[in-house]
């Protein structure tokens, strides 16, 4: 998988949702590192395209969480970073917060599995209380994951490995 190719994309979908913020010098490094998370570890969906549907629900979440500012602080200081994640840190280091946010959302998937796709970031999004709390942020942050990738497909480009990285 061509890696830069990847955050290209995953930049241009930053860019389509947030297109101007103070920390807009941030999204690079934000973009980087949702390529190399989604390449390095098992995507949230099956299929050829899952690794850029994973990211693109990545996108989704840390605007919605964040409008992709890394040292946000929400829920009376208790999420931090682009995904507003608990009990892990500052995580003001992006691929850190990446790191997390793709753990607890595999943990979400699992956890509301039952639920339709739409709504299996339910404990996520309820900061890992319960599917039915965090129901219609869930269906809102999948949802937006979904018209994204639908109105940006990836280019046939990321599919094509670079000399040095790892066919994943």
């Amino acid at each position: 998988m061509n890696i830069a190719a990847l955050s290209l994309w995953i930049l241009g979908l930053m860019t389509a949702m947030q297109p101007a913020a103070p920390w807009q010098a941030t999204y690079k490094d934000t973009a980087n590192a949702i390529a190399q998370v989604v390449v390095a570890e098992e995507p949230l969906f099956e299929g050829a395209d899952g690794r850029e549907r994973t990211a693109a629900l990545m996108v989704s979440v840390a605007w919605f969480e964040s409008t992709f500012k890394p040292g946000a602080v929400g829920d009376h200081g208790m999420s931090h970073g682009l995904y507003q994640v608990q009990g892990k840190g500052d995580l003001l280091d992006p691929m850190d917060a990446t790191r997390a946010a793709l753990g607890m959302m595999r943990a979400s998937m699992k956890v509301c599995r039952a639920k339709p796709i739409e709504e299996r970031l339910g404990w996520y999004a309820a900061g890992g209380n319960d599917c039915e709390r965090g129901l219609r942020e869930s269906r809102h942050r999948v949802k937006r994951a979904m018209w994204l990738f639908a109105r940006n497909p990836p280019p046939a480009v990321i599919r094509e490995t670079v000399k040095g990285e790892n066919e994943q």
